[in-house]
């Protein structure tokens, strides 16, 4: 009876033992499963990383452009309010136009 139990004992190791190793074959296949797929989304990573990148240089670049057309605008508005000022002063000056040759014309009253 002894032996009897050594042996249900060692059958029994035996098909822990198996059991262990095919836990351990799975897990290695786990294992490899994860690691495939840790190097693609580490891929999708750099790519996705690259496309941002690429995202904020036209974003730079595109602000950069708005404010040199904000400068253009705010430099035409300068020469606009002067070339205005300019017209306005020569409609209120007294005397005549250049053009008015050897006629000149009356000059104008405060009423005109």
């Amino acid at each position: 009876m002894a032996d009897n139990g050594r042996s249900d004992r060692l059958d029994r190791i035996e098909r822990i033992q198996d059991r262990n190793t095919e836990q351990i074959a799975a897990n290695r296949e786990v294992i490899k499963a994860n690691t495939e797929l840790i190097a693609r989304l580490g891929e999708r990573q750099d790519r996705t990383q690259r496309q941002i990148d690429n995202t904020q240089r036209q974003i730079d670049s595109t602000q950069r452009q708005i404010d040199s057309m904000n400068q253009q605008i705010g430099s035409l508005h300068q020469e606009v309010r002067f070339l205005l000022a300019s017209v306005q002063g020569h409609v209120a000056q007294a005397h005549p136009p250049a053009h008015a040759g050897d006629k000149p014309a009356p000059p104008r009253t405060a009423a005109e």
